[in-house]
């Protein structure tokens, strides 16, 4: 997330800190709702799933603890055209 941060602020200077802003918005809504996102795939037993950042373009894969506490796996831009390794 870090990279992404800094390409953001560098590329994108008339709104530097998109990215991190709807991260974060994103991130309070998971923890509202760790649900919240689409199912993606279940690697070693954990479901995956997905959601998209709109403004930003990029999809944020996590899933679910025990504790019902988010794990960001990655985070990756959605017009790759292709999903992350997991």
């Amino acid at each position: 997330m870090e990279y992404i941060t800094r390409w953001w602020r560098k590329n994108r200077p008339a709104a530097s800190s998109l990215f991190e802003d709807e991260l974060d918005d994103a991130l309070d809504k998971l923890e509202a709702e760790p649900t919240l996102g689409t199912e993606y795939r279940v690697v070693r037993g954990r479901v995956i799933r997905r959601i998209l950042l709109p403004k930003t373009e990029q999809h944020v894969f996590y899933s679910v603890g025990e504790d019902d506490g988010i794990v960001i796996h990655t985070v990756w831009g959605a017009r790759r055209g292709r999903g992350p390794k997991l």
